[in-house]
């Protein structure tokens, strides 16, 4: 019987469940549209773009953002900026429960995201349950 660490069943079920979920919007293959305009029109002067693969291809030089880089696996002549496997393991001290500083990835809302009402709630939810813990170590 082999040992079985964590709950690896559980992880594929969620897994699976996600990929039934998935929905896939074949708009811009019926429409014969460039997905790449659309997302041309979302970017704007003071957003950081980081392009991998350079997936925007022919689009790539009409980009206007503060910063824009390239990522991809090989090395190309004229890219990328940065040269990464996603895949690999960044080497980064990320810190334990016990440390003061720790690696903490969060999300954000895009520039042009537009919330509904549960969304928002959701994250005022998540904002005071911060503040109170916050709250509970400056009281120790």
């Amino acid at each position: 019987m082999p040992k079985i660490i964590g709950n690896p069943e559980a992880k594929n079920n969620e897994l699976k469940e996600l990929i039934h979920k998935t929905k896939i919007n074949n708009f811009y293959i019926k429409n014969h549209k460039n997905f790449r305009e659309q997302i041309l029109s979302q970017i704007n002067l003071r957003d950081d773009v980081l392009d991998i693969g350079k997936s925007m291809r022919e689009e790539f030089s009409k980009i206007k953002s503060k910063t824009l880089d390239t990522l991809d696996v090989n090395l190309f002549k004229d890219y990328p900026d940065i040269v990464f496997d996603l895949c690999d393991d960044l080497a980064l001290e990320h810190g334990t429960k016990f440390d003061k500083d720790v690696l903490d990835i969060h999300t954000r809302w895009g520039t042009h995201y537009e919330p509904n009402a549960k969304g928002i709630d959701l994250r005022i939810k998540r904002l005071k349950s911060e503040i109170k813990e916050l709250e509970e170590w400056k009281n120790i």
